[in-house]
């Protein structure tokens, strides 16, 4: 996390702080945490980063993500929510105080999270892509990772090619095993060879 820390010292601040799912790319990246609602992410200068994360999600964040899990109780997120009345308010109230200071975000932040945040003290906003510079330098891992996922589709993508060539046409129909061959028919299986091999696929486009 140095590159994020040399960020954050840069543009003057005493944290970053990020609040997104795991269908953000760049959360994704600094938590290693799948979660489908958004959680805020606090990295203070020179410390290890925090994930506010609901109680029933701890014990999971403190297997599976880098960042330490801190429940929304242990946060003061409760507390503001009980004194603020409003959880976008609370959120910020949170984030604010877990920062202890200016704070970097990502140009992805919420507008309305944002805006409150400026209520705590300075934000600026991270316009030169910090994140997305120290995701574009691939580790050993990670390239394994990849190869492993474009192996995983390739197959699924034969999977499918095969399922076709296998087929024949019938009053204008394509037919397989007797039953016609349809888009969804090709994608169903496709999406189950991923997820036998452990991965989810996401718009895939059969036409």
């Amino acid at each position: 996390m140095k590159r994020l820390d040399d960020a954050i010292s840069a543009a003057g601040c005493a944290a970053y702080v990020a609040y997104a799912s795991s269908k953000d790319a760049d959360f994704r990246y600094l938590t290693q945490f799948q979660v489908s609602d958004p959680l805020l992410y606090v990295k203070r200068l020179g410390e290890e980063p925090g994930l506010v994360v609901p109680q029933m999600e701890y014990a999971r964040a403190a297997a599976e993500a880098t960042a330490v899990p801190v429940t929304r109780a242990e946060s003061g997120y409760l507390a503001y929510l009980d004194e603020d009345k409003e959880p976008w308010k609370a959120l910020a109230h949170t984030a604010a105080a877990l920062a202890g200071g200016p704070v970097l975000v990502p140009g992805t932040l919420p507008y309305r999270l944002g805006r409150l945040l400026e209520g705590y003290g300075e934000v600026v906003v991270d316009t030169n892509g910090a994140v997305g510079a120290m995701r574009a330098v691939k580790t050993s891992h990670e390239l394994a990772a990849i190869r492993a996922a474009q192996r995983a589709t390739a197959a699924a993508m034969d999977l499918g090619i095969a399922m076709i060539r296998r087929s024949s046409a019938k009053d204008g129909v394509l037919v397989l095993d007797g039953e016609p061959l349809t888009s969804e028919r090709v994608k169903a299986a496709m999406h189950i060879s991923l997820m036998g091999q452990g991965y989810i696929a996401r718009e895939t486009i059969v036409a």
